[in-house]
């Protein structure tokens, strides 16, 4: 298989691989406010995602190169940027407000979890600046207003309602509670970057 190859596993149907090329069309999407092009996967994978959904009109999309690129948006004038960072001292902090709950970063749906010496909610103070991961510099652009997706279990897709239960506890951006923070990497057109488990912070 290709590194562009999805592989997905959907409980009591196994494995599956979707291969990059497979797209039939290309539909324009919303997501969360920004118009996202995406390549439809094909009638067998959306008859696969519906019928363990049990529901009708699922379709499986994969975003084109031109806009994981910044080809149709640059990521800094997107709603939705490409780094989400959660500091795992305020998972922490919020875990033990109720601890009856089990949970961990991976409810707020991050792409990246910092954890070292930091206070809980100090990532509230990156806002406007700029942090190193992995000798990439990332501009620091938008607070995280929650949602109640993070009450959804991924393992079990369970709605165990805990999550959200916290969100009065939060600091607030206007009326809606945050917690992490958006980024956009800060490069040159052709330069890229790597971020792994152990990546340096600075």
């Amino acid at each position: 298989m290709s590194a562009e190859t999805l592989e997905v596993y959907i409980p009591n149907y196994g494995n599956f691989y979707v291969p990059e090329g497979d797209g039939t069309t290309t539909e324009i999407v919303d997501e969360f406010g920004d118009r996202v092009p995406v390549d439809d996967m094909g009638n067998r994978f959306a008859a696969r995602f519906s019928q363990f959904l049990g529901l009708a009109g699922i379709r499986l999309g994969r975003k084109t190169q031109e806009c994981l690129s910044g080809g149709i948006t640059p990521p800094s004038e997107r709603h939705n940027r490409p780094l989400h960072i959660v500091n795992q001292a305020t998972v922490r902090e919020v875990q033990s407000r109720m601890p009856e709950a089990v949970f961990g970063a991976e409810r707020f749906r991050p792409n990246v979890v910092v954890d070292g010496e930091l206070d809980a909610f100090e990532e509230n103070e990156w806002l406007g600046g700029q942090l190193v991961i992995g000798g990439v510099t990332y501009a620091v652009t938008k607070l995280t207003e929650r949602c109640p997706v993070p009450g959804y279990d991924q393992r079990t897709g369970r709605n165990r309602k805990d999550v959200p239960k916290l969100y009065r506890g939060l600091p607030k951006s206007g009326n809606k509670p945050v917690f992490g923070v958006y980024a956009v990497p800060v490069l040159e057109l052709g330069q890229t970057g790597e971020i792994v488990v152990g990546s340096e912070v600075s």
